[in-house]
């Protein structure tokens, strides 16, 4: 199951070029350009953002909890979570998280304050999903619970729905630590940063309010711990660093409702006190992650604020902090004058995540909209992003504190385009790649030529198909020269009268180096003869190549058993035509021709000059189910083709 060193060479070159080109016309992408807040989509990068529904199975829908989202290099939606749900880019329901329904009843309402997604250092097609739960135990003691998981983009996830992604099975929902508290406000918040290491590409720091005894008669509560993360996994309790842990009574401790960091990396903020009043800063070591003890007085600081803390985010010159406080709404901290100043008009988003968009401006989360703040005018707009509804502002609660609302947590100062730019040649997966075409059908009885440059999708040497191409309504398709690249379960279809014809080494293959594709099917009709000019769907193949499809050409209609039997009567002309590696190549099912008279004349197909070919590039599990199937049909004939093995 491996693509050809040439095939290969040639598809991680033209996407790289793609991808600097692409770079340059985009913003930084220190920030996800777009956002998912569960079944909304928010684009960053049109101004004003725009809010889009996202595609979503009716027999799944959304779960309660934290959202998040991921894109890929063009911009498109690669997969989105809702609460303990992952789903394809689709919409189509991927796989669950902890699908523990006796977990207690935090988990049963899939309660989560923060969902991180990290892509797995060397890979372009895995990321690890990073999340926690809270439950009660049999001895009604709350706990709260870190987990990871990987979602890797290149799996099939089963045989039948054609749906590509699934979770790893071996690393699938492993506990990074668990916390048991008798207090029911036990917390626990977390945030990921990007470094320079080569063995660990980017670190987790986790800061949890504890309760622990130790044997001096002091009393920890709470904790900041570091864990390491490589394309292995991530660290888990045991193996993590404690960087710091406050000591105290079991009044105080950390309280974290969010935990941020600067956008390079040296500062991490998080509420602490029973009051959540005092915004704590860790100064950290710009290399090892840990504290910064050479930082002047120390490398713990912070300061009081009026109330509860919500949500805070550094902005990108790090020289302020936005923070969400209770009853009063959003203030801004300056580090360089030491002063906390409200934002007039900002009590709505009180009890809210912030964050930094691609754009460059802070949003905080309402009811039912978001808040902006432009950093380059210093200006505050209520209700600048519209068209959310209160499903789509997730709201999270820890029992003992009111509802706050989560925004999709991000990697803040990494620039999540580097991922495919330097991992690109590692791999491919077709999730990455976003489609020239989702369906496209050529209509109304005309003829359309499509070049490498002169076609309906930008010109686009290589078209990517999401779904279908139809050629219907009499109508007629050339392609010369052009590669198209089909998703997995997606077709060409050639209707009764219609005319497909390729030439000048026009390429049908898969999106990418493991998957495969439907293939073509050509319609006809079994009642009429292949004479007439509209009779029957006609496909003629010169110099051109199938692979990786089920079945390069099926000569039938595949709706349904009666379709199949009598939409038949297709003609296939192939002449100088590669099939290869592709689990059948064509197949004839019941028809018998006949002349203008009525009687029985052959089969008008023929194949002269065509190699079928099977060899180490095969990606299908099943054996190869025949290079040409006849049933029911005569007079096909073949001239100096080749079948090999």
């Amino acid at each position: 199951m491996k693509k050809t060193a040439q095939n290969y060479r040639r598809y991680s070159f033209l996407i790289l070029v793609y991808l600097f080109s692409f770079s340059s016309i985009c913003y930084g992408q220190s920030q996800l350009s777009k956002w998912h807040l569960n079944g909304k989509q928010i684009d960053f990068e049109i101004d004003p953002p725009i809010v889009s529904e996202l595609p979503a199975s009716l027999s799944t829908g959304f779960d309660i909890g934290a959202s998040n989202g991921f894109y890929g290099p063009e911009g498109d939606l690669l997969f989105f979570i809702s609460g303990q749900r992952i789903f394809s880019k689709e919409g189509e329901l991927i796989d669950v998280l902890l699908n523990d329904t006796n977990a207690g009843q935090y988990q049963e309402e899939g309660v989560r304050s923060e969902i991180g997604v990290v892509p797995v250092p060397g890979s372009t097609c895995k990321y690890f999903i990073i999340f926690s739960r809270y439950f009660d135990d049999e001895d009604q003691t709350l706990s709260v619970e870190l987990y990871y998981s990987e979602l890797d983009l290149t799996l099939e996830n089963d045989e039948t729905s054609g749906l590509i992604g699934d979770l790893t099975p071996t690393k699938k929902n492993l506990s990074l630590g668990m916390w048991d508290s008798p207090s029911i406000s036990h917390t626990l918040g977390f945030a990921i940063r990007k470094t320079n290491s080569v063995t660990s590409p980017y670190f987790l720091y986790v800061v949890s309010s504890e309760d622990e005894e130790l044997g001096s008669g002091d009393i920890v509560v709470g904790r900041v711990r570091k864990h390491n993360i490589n394309s292995n996994g991530i660290s888990d309790q045991a193996a993590s660093t404690i960087i710091h842990e406050q000591i105290g009574s079991s009044a105080n401790g950390y309280f974290p409702r969010e935990v941020d960091l600067s956008h390079d990396g040296r500062m991490l903020v998080f509420a602490e006190g029973s009051a959540l009043e005092v915004v704590r800063i860790l100064h950290l070591d710009s290399e090892t992650g840990e504290l910064d003890t050479s930082f002047p007085g120390g490398p713990i600081g912070g300061f009081s604020v009026s109330n509860f803390i919500s949500g805070h985010e550094f902005s990108s010159d790090n020289n302020f902090l936005f923070l969400s406080l209770k009853n009063s709404g959003v203030s801004i901290r300056n580090f360089n004058t030491g002063m906390t100043e409200p934002i007039d008009g900002s009590e709505e988003y009180d009890e809210s995540h912030i964050e930094l968009a691609s754009n460059g401006r802070m949003y905080f989360a309402g009811t039912d909209n978001l808040g902006e703040y432009d950093l380059n005018t210093s200006t505050f707009t209520p209700n600048a992003i519209q068209g959310l509804g209160n499903n789509n502002i997730v709201t999270y609660s820890d029992s003992e504190n009111s509802p706050y609302k989560t925004l999709p947590d991000q990697i803040d100062g990494f620039n999540y385009q580097d991922i495919y730019v330097n991992g690109i040649e590692m791999e491919c997966c077709s999730a990455i790649a976003a489609y020239e075409a989702i369906s496209y059908e050529v209509d109304g009885g005309l003829s359309q030529t499509w070049t490498a440059g002169m076609n309906p999708f930008a010109n686009s040497p290589i078209v990517r198909v999401q779904n279908e191409i139809r050629i219907s309504n009499n109508s007629t398709l050339n392609i010369s020269g052009l590669e198209l690249q089909f998703a997995p379960g997606a077709r060409l279809v050639v209707e009764k009268g219609s005319t497909l014809y390729t030439y000048n080494n026009t390429l049908m293959t898969s999106t990418n180096c493991e998957s495969t594709w439907a293939g073509i099917q050509v319609w006809g009709d079994n009642q009429l003869n292949q004479y007439g000019a509209n009779n029957q769907g006609k496909i003629i193949l010169y110099n051109s190549t199938i692979e990786h499809a089920v079945t390069a050409v099926r000569m039938y209609n595949t709706a349904n058993s009666d379709a199949a039997n009598n939409e038949t009567g297709g003609i296939i002309t192939a002449i100088g035509t590669n099939f290869f590696n592709n689990a059948r190549g064509v197949q004839f099912n019941r028809y018998v021709n006949t002349n203008t008279l009525g009687d029985h004349a052959g089969n008008l197909s023929y194949f002269r000059d065509c190699t079928f070919r099977i060899d180490d590039d095969y990606r299908f599990d099943e054996r190869m189910d025949g290079h040409i199937k006849m049933w029911g049909v005569d007079g096909i004939r073949m001239y100096a083709c080749t079948f090999e093995h």
